[in-house]
């Protein structure tokens, strides 16, 4: 119901965006990125979603609880709005930016702020934290010598929401494979807490 309140609100013009006091026109125009669902669970209250493209890769998450928390679609194409980006959607006649967004769904107070947008102006849409060393995870420095530290450059809580998100796949294709019962007496713990490295387990 927001979202379809959104378009309305968009469509109609009702609202007018200004830059340094002049109004904004086409010359003022920054095209978000564009990007793809890439990966998303959820966990108590939290979404967390990572979205990307060839270039780059982002960690982004919401309250569930907030409206505007949305799970993005597979093979969909969003733009990623932040501060600097304005756009005027398809079937718009006002440019869009992020601070609209937040006014329309919620301001997070800590973090920096993005929304999703479908390119297609077709669908759910909504605002997110970015968070800034999540990005690039597949592309972190995997040591060859000694042990192997994985996610180098990451913060403890980064690094703990990676390696979930990494076991809870393993573990779910683990268990469509062989079945629950199989996969139980199976599991065991090689990483010891507080440390960055992993221990071969018997």
């Amino acid at each position: 119901m927001k979202a379809t309140l959104w378009l309305v609100a968009l469509a109609a013009g009702c609202c007018e965006f200004a830059l340094g006091g002049a109004a904004v026109n086409a010359e003022n125009a920054v095209r978000p990125e564009i990007v793809q669902l890439e990966n998303v669970f959820v966990e108590n209250e939290m979404r967390t979603v990572y979205v990307g493209n060839a270039n780059n890769h982002y960690l982004i998450y919401c309250n569930t609880k907030a409206d505007g928390c949305f799970e993005p679609k597979e093979n969909k194409n969003y733009f990623l709005f932040t501060e600097s980006s304005r756009w005027k959607m398809k079937g718009a006649t006002d440019f869009l930016t992020l601070s609209f967004m937040q006014e329309f769904f919620v301001k997070y107070n800590q973090g920096e702020n993005v929304a999703l947008v479908p390119e297609d102006n077709d669908g759910d849409r909504g605002v997110f934290i970015r968070d800034p060393t999540g990005g690039g995870y597949e592309r972190d420095t995997i040591m060859a010598d000694g042990p192997i530290i994985y996610g180098t450059g990451m913060s403890d809580a980064d690094r703990q929401r990676a390696w979930q998100t990494f076991f809870m796949l393993m573990l779910k294709g683990a268990m469509q494979q062989q079945g629950k019962d199989v996969i139980g007496p199976k599991l065991s713990r090689r990483c010891m807490p507080g440390q960055d490295f992993l221990h071969s387990g018997p």
